[in-house]
This record gives C-alpha cells, sequence and structure tokens, in this order.
C-alpha cells in the first residue's frame, strides 16, 4: 500500500504499511513545525479544523493499527483519522472511490434545479436553459 500524506498542503511523502510509524512521526513534525510557523505570524491553527485520513485499498487499510488512527501533537492535541476529508472543495475518502463527492454535487445541482423550477415562468425560455446547461 502506498500512503500520501499531507500536513498544509506539503507533501510528507509515501509510504507501505510497514513504514506507518515512520510516517506517522514525519507527519507528527510536520504538523508541529506548522503550528511554530503559524505562531511565529501571529496565527492561530484550529485543531478542530485538522483532518486526518490514510489512504490505500479496503485491504491495506485494515492492517493499519489502532494507535495509527491517531495522531499525537502535543498533550493536549490529539487528530483522529476520518473516512472522508475534505481537499479544497473536493470530498475524499480513503479508498479514492469519489463516491461522497459524487453524491454531494449531484445534491447540490438538483438543488439548484428544483430552486429554478420556483422562477422558471419569470423567465424567458432561453434563459433557463442557459441557467440549467451552465449548471450543469
Amino acid at each position: 500500500m502506498t500512503l500520501r500524506c499531507h500536513s498544509d498542503d506539503a507533501c510528507i511523502g509515501s509510504s507501505s504499511v510497514a513504514d506507518i510509524h515512520s510516517t506517522n512521526k514525519r507527519l507528527q513534525q510536520n504538523v508541529v513545525a506548522t503550528q511554530l510557523w503559524c505562531s511565529s505570524r501571529r496565527l492561530q491553527p484550529n485543531p478542530s479544523k485538522t483532518e486526518l485520513t490514510w489512504f490505500g485499498t479496503r485491504c491495506s487499510l485494515q492492517k493499519i493499527t489502532a494507535s495509527d488512527h491517531l495522531l499525537q501533537i502535543n498533550d493536549d492535541i490529539v487528530i483522529s483519522d476520518k473516512p472522508v476529508v475534505h481537499d479544497l472543495v473536493v470530498l475524499l475518502d480513503s479508498e479514492l472511490t469519489m463516491k461522497r463527492h459524487i453524491s454531494q454535487v449531484a445534491r447540490n445541482c438538483f438543488h439548484h434545479i428544483r430552486q429554478l423550477k420556483q422562477i422558471r415562468q419569470l423567465l424567458r425560455p432561453e434563459v433557463t436553459v442557459k441557467l440549467v446547461t451552465s449548471l450543469i
């Protein structure tokens, strides 16, 4: 299994399940370095918005031990991994199937199409067509 690790959009690297402890340590160090960089610029990162996930196949993800599902930053900050994380506006699941992201995009499109239905009689047909096609 290959794992891609990012901390504040900085790639830590790839590793296998056998190297997960060293990867976890590098990730920990990178998060601490990011926190120090932020504090030196009078910024305060929000640990509650920090997300962690491991990417891989279902079989290889099952090999990860319970202790590796947690990232201990310091005594008071522990980050647990999530099955789905946000990267900008994309929802990434641990197996990179994109099912959750596709469902969210489809749900949003249908919501906006239903909203257009309410104002359709106020618009000319060509405007309605342009709005629907630009949405899709």
